[in-house]
């Protein structure tokens, strides 16, 4: 029972993930990277702030790893022989938020300890390791969209579009980690975009497969009392 209703609640982790994680990073604000004293003051006066929104995209991370869990069971049920693929996006996904965990906690910290004057250059520098950590999770995110590509075409699991889509999405990844082109931003909006529509999809796809399993049953259960 418990299980059951687990499940039933990661299989919407892809949906809270974009919005928890994206809404908190775009709440938090931009305080720039070069100027450490602009940094620091924008961290003193939206303290607050920028610790309640990296808090919420915090929690939209462990939704996204819900999320990969249930993908990576729905694979297995729909096709026992590419379970290696579903556990590859559940380990992908995990270092994505492995990664990006780090941004978050290096944010955080500079918020915390914006509450008494802080050093230009250490403000800098904290916000620089982050904007680094960003940059790094391009690589994971590019591991965990070729998988996904893969076990979507092998599985049927969403629309196959949805499938080439993840495949063309992995070279951007790469290039959105580059830091000297500053296409961080764009990459992670059609990224997010992908994993919106992944999560729509897949629900609808699941629900499908399941209200035909059940009328199977039905089925099945209606010859045996003839």
């Amino acid at each position: 029972m418990y299980l059951s209703r687990l499940v039933e609640t990661a299989r919407f982790g892809g949906i809270a993930f974009v919005v928890l994680t994206l809404g908190g990073f775009i709440a938090a604000g931009d305080a720039g990277y070069e100027d450490g004293s602009k940094i620091a003051a924008y961290f003193a006066d939206h303290r607050e702030r920028i610790l309640i929104a990296n808090h919420v995209a915090a929690i939209g991370l462990l939704a996204f790893i819900a999320w990969a869990w249930w993908i990576m069971n729905a694979i297995e049920r729909r096709q026992t022989d590419s379970r290696r693929l579903g556990l590859a996006i559940f380990v992908s996904a995990s270092m994505l938020v492995a990664v990006e965990f780090g941004c978050i906690a290096l944010t955080m910290t500079l918020a915390l300890i914006a509450n008494k004057p802080v050093d230009p250059s250490l403000a800098r520098a904290l916000v620089n390791g982050a904007q680094d950590f960003s940059y790094v999770e391009y690589f994971p995110q590019a591991l965990l969209l070729f998988f996904f590509g893969a076990a979507i075409l092998e599985t049927r699991l969403t629309a196959t579009w949805l499938g080439w889509l993840a495949f063309a999405l992995v070279p951007l990844s790469l290039i959105g980690a580059a830091p000297g082109l500053g296409l961080d931003t764009p990459v992670a909006l059609l990224t997010s975009a992908w994993f919106l529509a992944a999560s729509i999809l897949a629900l609808r796809a699941e629900a499908g497969t399941k209200a035909r399993a059940e009328a199977g049953k039905a089925l099945a259960t209606a010859a045996q009392l003839e």
